[in-house]
């Protein structure tokens, strides 16, 4: 073989493993060597890792336990929840009570077919004390629509309740990273303002259209209907038609009356339980402005209830007011 047949058949050896390496190059994606595809593996799997790890300031607390400037802070008990919980159920009475508020407008129907009989005009037109019928049969509409906002009121409220017990549970029931004391906190008062804020304001405007205008009022007027009922029957001819009426009228009343003396007893008891419980129980989950929050709700109420019966005109309104009984 002549040297130039053997430097054609290397040039060709040469070109064809050129051409392999070029090959392989391609089919990993432009890699130039093992090396360096190994490196980018591990660096792929390093970033991965990164994306997956914890995050490295948060701390990790037993249940029941939220992080309180840097440390873990026991926060929540289960006999916590449970005594909200128990404040939840008398929230649901409350507003089980009042699916009774169609009582309190019970007697106007009556009190008008009453009204309209020709011997209770000639009756009434000449006494003053009948101008009470009046008052009350307006009062007794206006409670109604009252009371029925209330119990709106306080559904809205129990909703509430239940998110904070809700949310109490899962500081609870919570493993691993704990949550932060102020986030915790954050939601808690948005869910107490909702649980209270409205209830407030329609306990406040219950007492003041449905407690103190009715609290006494509503007795002497059924006396003075009934009173009057007997007279009528003496000396109408339709005896029959309005000793019906009149009995219904009695029932009425009673069944409003018995409602009007079961709600006097609640506003005050109901707010300070509720207040005083949320309070004792969230602890250092309250900020300062839900403690003032719940101080002041309570203290409205009790106001309102403390505020003299509206003026009527009447002389048991004059007598119920502290003037009145000043005079005395």
């Amino acid at each position: 073989m002549t040297q130039r047949a053997r430097t054609k058949i290397m040039a060709a050896i040469l070109s064809a493993s050129l051409a392999l390496v070029a090959c392989k190059a391609k089919n990993n994606g432009g890699t130039p060597t093992a090396g360096s595809g190994s490196g980018s593996t591990a660096t792929a799997m390093a970033g991965s890792g990164s994306a997956a790890a914890p995050d490295p300031n948060a701390k990790t607390c037993p249940p029941g336990n939220v992080v309180k400037a840097g440390a873990c802070a026991p926060v929540v008990t289960a006999d916590k929840i449970a005594a909200i919980a128990e404040e939840g159920s008398k929230v649901d009475d409350l507003i089980k009570l009042l699916d009774k508020a169609d009582d309190i407008a019970a007697p106007i129907e009556l009190l008008n077919a009453i009204r309209g009989l020709d011997e209770y005009k000639k009756l009434a037109g000449g006494n003053d004390k009948f101008k009470a019928v009046e008052r009350v049969v307006a009062t007794l509409a206006d409670a109604t629509a009252q009371l029925h906002l209330l119990q709106a009121a306080l559904k809205d409220g129990s909703i509430h309740l239940n998110n904070i017990k809700g949310e109490l549970q899962t500081v609870l029931t919570s493993t691993g990273a704990a949550q932060k004391i102020e986030d915790v906190q954050a939601m808690l008062d948005k869910e107490v303002h909702g649980a209270i804020d409205g209830v407030t304001q329609q306990l406040t405007a219950s007492i003041q259209k449905v407690l103190l205008p009715l609290r006494g009022q509503l007795d002497d007027v059924s006396d003075l209907v009934i009173g009057a009922c007997a007279i009528v029957k003496m000396s109408s001819s339709s005896g029959s038609q309005v000793k019906e009426l009149c009995g219904k009228a009695k029932e009425a009343f009673m069944k409003a009356t018995v409602l009007l003396a079961d709600l006097d007893k609640r506003p005050s008891a109901f707010i300070q339980g509720l207040t005083a419980t949320l309070q004792s129980q969230l602890g250092d989950l309250a900020t300062s402005e839900l403690t003032k929050l719940l101080a002041t709700a309570q203290q409205t109420v009790n106001d309102a209830l403390k505020a003299p019966a509206p003026a009527t005109g009447s002389g048991s309104a004059a007598a119920g007011s502290g003037s009145g009984s000043a005079a005395k």
